[in-house]
């Protein structure tokens, strides 16, 4: 493993290979202005982007020592996009440049149509849909197969706009389904909605709107980016609607960042005993459960795609050692980069001058990290690298002693092939795409259970790919509106 950032752009981790797999994740929350030519500096560390990062770095290993892929290796090249438009572009088109050598500085791009044994092959991300819309324009010229564990706004299953572009987790023309569904199930008559100007609130909310059969009491579109700070007046007008209103539920439908600002100021002014629905961007938000007063606000079902453990994944972080050639270098590498010492908190608050910490400071960090490891992005990061390497088995005539192909293929080729999969990973999830690039995953349905003073998720019911809501019917009793 190695360092590799892109001048006044992402920081970034690589670990060469036969075939490389490029990375996009938002392990940054912010990105700062840039005042020279050396890589940009972010604020905002975001833990569960950094350990889904390493899902891939950890997932790409076991591929490694499986038989998948007999004589050839799998590398990776991945950037830190601080969720930030302009970043998640400068990682893209590193990583669509067909390097001689990836530390030379004469670089230039690939032919789409050569077949090259140099670059990356595909790309993993981005997370957030506006993100992945604008990496998806780029990849579409070469057409570099791209997955996402993360986006799920409809329109990105455009293919005539996006064609190289895939993802592990639903489109939202599912979820806004599953809640109408859920809606009608629990015979809820009234219902307001807060969205946001981006891809994945306003399709989101656009598509709910067009599935429910119940009143719409109110609808709310917030900024991309909603401030405590910015917004004052924004936020006053939409908690006075929220105390005003009569609807039986209350969807939230906009990224986690919004959603908490949203809760924390309801909390604030007192605006308790409602009923919540939350997307799948903040249903299992641990930041949003650990609010303070957050068991006031009420009741809170929420959406998440089908979830699973990373199998072993857990064990390999607590397991962990900070030893500087340990070939996990890349946790090591990065909490020297992103946190400072032990008066660091996980959210990445820097306290004024920062050393860098050192192996037994790094290692109790990632202790704590295991704390932090969700099912559902995780899994889907997971589920992304099977399937690449699934794609490449096919393509490249692997029978696990041996591959017929050696890694000179063109990215097309790959993207054909991933197009096709359909198998089930270790035994427990099937995963195939239909013609626009998505899976025919289901969503799980969450309650947050306070019974304990603390918020646990509990699961509640499915929503199967079939389109049926499946539940007890004591649950449809208990938690329904019953008239």
């Amino acid at each position: 493993e190695r360092p590799c950032s892109v001048p006044g752009g992402p920081r970034g981790v690589c670990r060469t290979g036969d075939v490389i797999v490029g990375g996009l994740f938002p392990v940054h929350e912010r990105a700062r202005s840039v005042t020279n030519d050396t890589s940009q500096r972010c604020d905002g560390f975001d833990v569960g982007a950094f350990l889904q990062a390493h899902v891939m770095v950890y997932s790409i290993g076991l591929i490694n020592k499986s038989p998948m892929l007999p004589n050839l290796t799998l590398g990776y090249e991945m950037y830190d996009t601080c969720r930030d438009v302009t970043m998640a572009i400068k990682a893209t088109l590193r990583l669509m440049e067909d390097r001689v050598n990836p530390t030379e500085d004469c670089l230039h791009l690939r032919n789409e149509g050569t077949a090259s044994g140099r670059g990356v092959k595909a790309v993993i991300g981005e997370r957030h849909s506006e993100i992945s819309i604008a990496v998806a324009r780029l990849l579409a010229l070469p057409l570099i197969p791209q997955i996402s564990y993360g986006s799920t706004s409809e329109l990105l299953s455009r293919k005539s706009k996006f064609p190289s572009f895939l993802r592990t987790v639903p489109s939202d023309k599912h979820q806004t389904k599953a809640m109408a569904k859920l809606i009608k199930t629990l015979n809820w008559e009234s219902v307001g909605i807060i969205g946001s100007e981006d891809e994945y609130g306003k399709f989101g909310v656009e598509s709910l709107i067009d599935n429910m059969s119940a009143c719409l009491d109110f609808k709310v579109i917030l900024p991309t980016v909603v401030s405590r700070e910015e917004d004052r007046d924004l936020l006053k007008k939409l908690m006075k609607r929220l105390g005003e209103s009569t609807a039986e539920v209350i969807v939230i439908f906009t990224k986690e960042s919004n959603a908490k600002v949203v809760l924390e100021e309801a909390i604030g002014l007192g605006i308790i005993n409602k009923t919540w629905i939350a997307s799948d961007s903040w249903s299992t938000s641990g930041e949003i459960r650990g609010l303070g007063g957050i068991q006031k606000i009420g009741k809170v079902y929420g959406f998440i795609a089908k979830r699973n453990t990373v199998p072993g994944f857990e064990e390999h972080v607590r397991n962990f050692t900070a030893q500087p050639t340990s070939e996990d270098s890349f946790f090591c590498d990065h909490l020297n980069l992103y946190t400072c010492s032990r008066e660091t908190n996980l959210t990445g608050q820097r306290p004024g001058n920062c050393s860098l910490v050192d192996a037994d400071e790094c290692g109790a960090s990632i202790q704590r990290l295991a704390d932090y490891i969700d099912r559902d992005e995780s899994y889907a990061v997971y589920l992304a690298v099977n399937v690449i390497a699934q794609a490449l088995h096919r393509l490249l005539k692997c029978d696990y002693i041996k591959c017929e192909r050696n890694a000179t293929f063109s990215a097309r080729e790959l993207l054909e092939e991933v197009k096709q999969v359909n198998f089930t990973v270790d035994n427990i999830t099937d995963i195939a795409f239909d013609p626009n690039g998505d899976p025919s995953l289901g969503y799980d349905i969450l309650v947050w259970d306070t019974t304990d003073g603390k918020v646990s998720l509990k699961e509640m019911g499915e929503y199967a790919p079939s389109g049926d809501i499946v539940m007890p019917e004591h649950l449809i009793s208990e938690y329904g509106n019953v008239t």
